[in-house]
């Protein structure tokens, strides 16, 4: 976007939670692909969809080739960069704020989230039920409740997901290079390897 170049100052504003594809939310993600052209958000998916396993919700940087390509993009940009990202607790209330460094705000949001939300189970399980909201407004909204779940799930387990949805994804703009519904499908492949079972809807 020319206005991050053409700024003084560029101020960004947001939450943290947890993200299927960047791993988190917040810092440089608010840049890249928030004020992204469609040709940086295509390439950031293309590199999803090379994963042999897309899941990556929580990664840090480290771990996340996608989240190591938007901190590289929003470091491209001239002008200087200041964040402000809260972090709600397991009820939706705040928890903290960061302010300041993207990558550092990044770094202690991140770390406080999985101090406030993360939930450790001692063995996996044969089903695991979760509930999309505030999120299940359609399908690709559903996905953060499905890579979290899926995390504490066994192989070839159960993974039943509540959602309030059109089923379409239709409300979101469908990118040409991933839709909704095949981003939705990716996930679901990877996570139950390779088995989709049906959903029903009311």
């Amino acid at each position: 976007d020319r206005w991050l170049d053409e700024s003084d100052l560029v101020l960004c504003l947001g939450s943290v939670e947890p993200d299927p594809v960047f791993g988190f939310t917040g810092g440089m993600h608010t840049i890249a692909p928030g004020c992204a052209g469609l040709e940086t958000i295509r390439a950031s998916q293309d590199l999803l969809v090379a994963r042999d396993s897309p899941v990556l919700t929580g990664r840090s940087a480290d771990s996340n080739p996608i989240r190591q390509d938007i901190e590289e993009a929003g470091g491209m940009v001239p002008t200087e960069v200041f964040v402000v990202n809260v972090v709600h607790d397991r009820v939706g209330g705040v928890a903290a704020a960061y302010a300041g460094d993207p990558q550092r705000v990044a770094e202690a949001s991140h770390a406080e989230w999985r101090r406030q939300c993360v939930v450790r189970v001692d063995d996996a399980a044969d089903v695991v039920i979760v509930n999309a909201a505030p999120y299940a407004t359609d399908m690709r909204g559903c996905l953060r409740a499905i890579a979290s779940g899926a995390a504490a799930l066994r192989e070839n387990g159960a993974l039943l997901v509540f959602l309030s949805a059109d089923g379409s994804g239709a409300r979101h703009r469908e990118s040409p290079k991933l839709p909704p519904t095949a981003l939705f499908s990716l996930y679901l492949q990877a996570i139950n390897h390779g088995r989709i079972l049906k959903y029903a809807r009311k």
